[in-house]
């Protein structure tokens, strides 16, 4: 039985490191998403184009809340 909840443990210790490297990965890949929309934004300065890359900023960011919030 001990033998089994050490496995138990290992496996648990082996999920939480693959979820937390998920994680990073994810929160990675939003950094670089933000960072590509601001520039484009920055990039453009006509009102409607400034707008519709601010929504976009925006939609990115409560993606990235709603992938910390699972």
């Amino acid at each position: 039985d001990v033998d089994q909840e050490t496995l138990n443990r290992i496996d648990h210790q082996n999920q939480v490191q693959t979820l937390l490297e998920e994680i990073d990965f994810i929160r990675r890949v939003h950094e670089q998403e933000i960072r590509e929309l601001q520039s484009l934004a920055a990039r453009d300065t006509t009102p409607e184009n400034r707008e519709f890359f601010k929504n976009e900023l925006a939609s990115a960011i409560r993606d990235i809340r709603a992938e910390y919030d699972q």
